[in-house]
């Protein structure tokens, strides 16, 4: 695999956990990892492939997850036949597909990024903040936010929660999380009274100087299909595809 690739799934895996998520099962060199929680995510893991192709034997135990449960799988451009197989029996089990987003990186180099003048970037560093924090991020993403889950990262000190303000308002928020050979971008999000304003891309480029100020050599995160156009803009490379599938039809 690729070692930009796998340290980019590596850092989501690694905020799954944080989020809460545990190993359900380890046998044959497979192991299953599953949150009971927002954000429900639940993903396999192999140590022979990078490409998930799920064994039979687990369908009945994604089958037996509760309702919210949401499984990803990843796969490149080159291994699409994978996808295609596990699709089939995820499908066969009566699980939908549901969106997918696309794994990107961007090197950051020495030049300094020119940062809006007209908002503020704040870190967040108590629980008030966190309840504004998951306001917006609930808002801007149509989903509800568990703030339990959240305040849980507070003493973390690889992950940094920000607020962005205009005017004194917070109207957006986002999250780095640092792992060992990059830093990934996550929750990125705006009020939706204010989207398509350009704040979005305000907060990116404010993160991407505050990476190259912590001497971060690689961004990473996973566009939605909304986002993908932005992150294009800003120099993001795509890597991979992650697939969501749910065992029955919900909105996230």
């Amino acid at each position: 695999m690729n070692s930009l690739i796998k340290e980019n799934l590596t850092n989501l895996q690694q905020l799954w956990q944080l989020y809460g998520a545990k190993e359900i099962v380890h046998n044959e060199g497979t192991r299953f990892f599953g949150t009971e929680h927002w954000p429900y995510r639940h993903w396999f893991q192999s140590t022979e492939t990078p490409i998930v192709s799920i064994p039979d034997k687990y369908i009945g135990l994604l089958n037996s997850r509760f309702d919210n449960a949401i499984l990803s799988t990843w796969h490149t451009l080159k291994a699409s036949e994978h996808f295609i197989g596990t699709t089939k029996k995820l499908l066969d089990a009566g699980w939908q597909h549901s969106f997918s987003q696309t794994g990107m990186y961007l090197p950051i180099d020495n030049k300094r990024t020119t940062v809006d003048s007209t908002i503020t970037l704040k870190e967040v560093s108590n629980h008030t903040d966190i309840n504004i924090w998951c306001n917006i991020g609930s808002q801007a993403f149509n989903y509800s936010i568990e703030s339990h889950v959240i305040k849980s990262l507070l003493d973390k000190k690889n992950i940094t929660l920000y607020l962005m303000s205009i005017s004194g308002k917070a109207i957006g928020a986002a999250m780095l999380l640092h792992s060992e050979n990059c830093s990934g971008v996550h929750q990125v999000g705006v009020l939706p009274n204010h989207q398509g304003k350009g704040y979005a891309k305000a907060i990116m480029l404010a993160l991407i100087e505050e990476c190259r100020i912590l001497g971060v050599q690689h961004l990473v995160l996973q566009a939605s299909k909304v986002g993908l156009p932005l992150y294009k803009k800003l120099g993001f490379i795509e890597q991979f595809t992650v697939n969501n599938f749910v065992n029955e039809p919900t909105f996230i």
